[in-house]
């Protein structure tokens, strides 16, 4: 499948964010990201410079708000390789791009399939009782981005089972993408039921998402990604 769905499918994900923050009062959290970034649900998982594809798979990390999953493509190699295993050496970081806001997310109806498969890593965004309207306080999250030699690392010292991997999955109609940039939030919390539009008052499932995990009125975690810039891997 050609970047184009890819981008197609999450300007649904804009759309529906839209509206939801009309009834919110605050920004999508699509409005807040930088250009090319587009909102995933917030995830302590993705990493910058890794491959992903899209669909069914045994090492799900990260799903649009749509739900559609994407999991971690050509483990062997990022684990094994010695150059790859370096690449975290090819990260920047941008600066800060949200200081502090509230922001909203509109979670599609398939993400409830999808929950089975995040909840032992614990993934933010959506609460026992389905309430896919979700509303975070974001505080200090910076821009790292993967340097073009990061970029041609990758793609020199991946091998010809990870190659092989790629081909088929994209002879299928998957989505293979490489993460060139992400957005991380030095903390997010969510504040659904705190703001007028969750009564509901079930936590969210969550628990484990990042390096801290804190539980006062709102549930708070660090160091999670609520964005990222894919590119299409050829």
């Amino acid at each position: 499948m050609k970047k184009i769905a890819l981008l197609v499918l999450l300007s649904v994900s804009v759309s529906a964010c839209d509206r939801t923050s009309r009834s919110f009062g605050a920004l999508s959290l699509q409005k807040r990201l930088p250009p090319k970034t587009h909102e995933i649900v917030p995830s302590a998982l993705p990493r910058i410079g890794r491959l992903y594809f899209s669909g069914d798979g045994r090492r799900p990390v990260f799903s649009l708000p749509d739900g559609t999953i994407y999991n971690r493509l050509c483990y062997d190699d990022f684990a094994k390789d010695n150059k790859l295993k370096q690449i975290s050496n090819y990260i920047i970081d941008d600066g800060i791009v949200i200081d502090k806001k509230t922001v909203t997310q509109k979670l599609g109806g398939n993400v409830s399939l999808s929950l089975s498969k995040f909840k032992k890593f614990g993934n933010i965004g959506f609460d026992a009782k389905g309430n896919r309207n979700r509303v975070y306080t974001i505080t200090q999250a910076h821009q790292l981005s993967l340097l073009d030699s990061g970029v041609d690392l990758v793609k020199s010292e991946i091998g010809d089972n990870c190659r092989q991997a790629i081909a088929s999955l994209q002879k299928s109609g998957r989505n293979v993408v490489l993460i060139l940039s992400a957005v991380k939030a030095n903390s997010i919390s969510d504040i659904t039921n705190l703001s007028g539009s969750g009564k509901i008052g079930i936590p969210t499932i969550g628990f484990g998402i990042g390096g801290t995990y804190e539980r006062n009125n709102a549930e708070t975690y660090s160091n999670v990604i609520i964005g990222i810039n894919p590119d299409e891997f050829l």
